[in-house]
């Protein structure tokens, strides 16, 4: 019932991250010499709740090559601490001139009472920083599709559902993590936005920014009605 702590440090140019198991005590230095785990070459840590209802918190590292962020490992919660990702999510393409970064959310987006996995790719200018392409891709109910199936990898570009942007509607390049029941009917929703995105109303307002409220859904439109989509902006 005690909650662990993951650490994220560099040094020598290796990113790592280290897991403390709850209940020990003392001075933790980044030396590697108090962790219980501890996983090279990764470059972010993100907790994804407890995926498949077994009681146990599961936890994504991204792995990162140079500016490119190119892969999510999903490790499954277990009595020991896991060594070894459950499931890879592996972007496909060159990093040549760009900086790649992928963000990760979880919620029920269908209502079947089981946990999605929404994982935010977005590539920016080396040059100026400015985002040029993002999508959302959702792979649904991870612990019967993957778990449970014996799937271990999967690229990005063959989840189930994939959300593009443009210029137009601006580029995605933010996710809200945690689970959003936004307009209270049992169903999350997934929150995505666009930091950089033109308006135009009576004027253009650049990089005013927009964000996109993409509720949940059972029936037809699975997972996500594209009827029921919002648009916040700021005036």
């Amino acid at each position: 019932a005690l909650d662990e702590i993951a650490v994220h440090w560099a040094l020598d140019n290796v990113e790592k991250v280290g897991l403390i198991r709850g209940g020990r005590t003392g001075d933790i230095n980044a030396d590697e010499g108090g962790y219980n785990v501890v996983y090279a070459d990764a470059a972010l840590v993100m907790p994804l709740g407890d995926l498949e209802g077994d009681g146990y918190q599961d936890f994504g590292l991204v792995r990162r090559a140079g500016n490119v962020e190119h892969q999510i490992d999903v490790y499954r919660g277990a009595p020991d601490l896991p060594g070894t990702p459950a499931l890879a999510l592996r972007r496909v393409g060159t990093g040549d001139g760009v900086r790649v970064d992928l963000r990760a959310a979880v919620g029920d987006f269908d209502g079947n009472r089981r946990s999605d996995l929404a994982i935010l790719q977005t590539t920016f200018n080396l040059g100026d920083g400015a985002p040029f392409t993002g999508a959302v891709h959702v792979f649904p109910d991870v612990a019967s599709n993957f778990f449970a199936a014996g799937i271990t990898e999967r690229s990005l570009d063959n989840a189930d559902i994939t959300i593009s942007s443009d210029y137009v509607s601006g580029v995605l390049d933010t996710i809200a993590a945690g689970a959003l029941d936004l307009d209270g009917d049992d169903i999350d929703d997934l929150v995505v936005g666009a930091t950089t995105a033109h308006v135009a109303r009576e004027t253009v307002q650049l990089l005013a920014g927009r964000v996109f409220v993409l509720h949940g859904s059972r029936g037809v439109h699975a997972m996500f009605d594209p009827r029921g989509v919002d648009v916040l902006t700021n005036r």
